[in-house]
């Protein structure tokens, strides 16, 4: 999860390190670069949709306040009788 490599990776990493090393032996203008080329690119794709995103410091920051924000009015309303008008300060999902 935090900092661990999937087996995966590790596959295509190998093989888009082969492809490299043999598109060093063909020139540019050969046909068998322009295919491993594609071949590359398809890797390269492969490789960068399987990783995820990291969660924004923002969204952690919003989702924090949110629960805060239900914590407070819960523990307020557990001593005090809750007004309707408390529960428009809870932020709504989009």
């Amino acid at each position: 999860m935090f900092g661990r490599r999937d087996e995966n990776d590790s596959v295509l990493d190998t093989s888009i390190k082969a492809v490299l090393a043999e598109m060093t032996e063909y020139g540019p203008q050969s046909p068998e670069y322009k295919k491993m080329l594609k071949l590359l690119e398809r890797l390269n794709k492969m490789k960068t949709k399987k990783r995820r995103r990291p969660v924004s410091t923002d969204t952690i920051v919003l989702v924090l306040g949110a629960v805060a924000q239900v914590v407070i009015i819960v523990a307020y309303e557990s001593r005090h009788v809750m007004v309707s008008k408390g529960m428009s300060f809870i932020i709504k999902p989009k």
